[in-house]
């Protein structure tokens, strides 16, 4: 049986001589790959629909009790060609399909979270400035959307000061003399940009500035956070140029 669906490229390899797999993050079918036959010649049907990133309209023959489909046809839904001409933004995109490459399971659709990342890549594309803020806001909405959100309501005003946050609830600790096995540290002005961003939607986040070290930080932050609540190290090898 023939399928459409959107989908948002993840990643892809070298199959045989002229064709690739891919792995791609389906609207209506979740993570799934697929083997594009020819797709490496230099003159075949699919054209850029295949790059990473890329949010293209995917024809495909959905067989039970296999886990690598045929792609019979595919165009682009959304061009997202200014991405690559800034390796910053780049990297970021990067970022974003790396995440849901690692925690996504096989063939179990989740929409809220595909129209996230449909969402943001397509802002990125758009985006003028440095993109920091665009993956930490990513990151915030998708411990939402995954059922362990952060709550950062108690941070303290003090810029002097540190935060601790607890890793196993995302609280912020209030009584220094609790105990928890779990925290991470961060100044008090970094904790609430976190917090603003957490709070902000796609149009505001550009507003929001992270130099390279905030960034660092808080990409470290979740590192810790995402590994201890989706019980795998979680370490991106995308950021290259952040």
């Amino acid at each position: 049986m023939i399928v459409t669906s959107e989908v948002i490229i993840l990643n892809s390899k070298k199959f045989g001589d002229t064709s690739k797999i891919v792995s791609v993050f389906s609207k209506d079918y979740g993570k799934i790959s697929m083997i594009a036959k020819g797709s490496r010649l230099p003159k075949n049907k699919f054209a850029s629909s295949l790059e990473p990133l890329s949010i293209s309209n995917f024809n495909f023959y959905l067989k039970p009790n296999t886990d690598l489909y045929l792609l019979s046809k595919s165009e682009i839904s959304k061009k997202i060609l200014k991405i690559y001409k800034s390796p910053e933004h780049l990297s970021a995109g990067f970022m974003l399909i790396e995440t849901i490459s690692k925690t996504q399971l096989n063939k179990i659709p989740n929409f809220e979270l595909y129209d996230l990342l449909s969402d943001t890549i397509g802002f990125l594309n758009d985006l003028k400035n440095n993109p920091n803020s665009l993956v930490i806001f990513f990151f915030c909405q998708f411990v939402k959307i995954m059922g362990f959100e952060l709550n950062l309501i108690d941070i303290d005003d003090n810029k002097q000061a540190l935060t601790n946050i607890i890793i196993d609830t995302g609280n912020v600790l209030i009584n220094e003399k609790s105990y928890h096995n779990k925290i991470f540290k961060m100044n008090n002005e970094i904790a609430n940009k976190l917090y603003e961003i957490s709070c902000s939607n796609l149009d505001s986040i550009e507003n929001i500035e992270l130099n390279k070290n905030e960034f660092t930080i808080l990409n470290n932050f979740f590192s810790v956070y995402f590994s201890y609540h989706l019980d795998f190290s979680f370490v991106l090898k995308s950021g290259l140029y952040f």
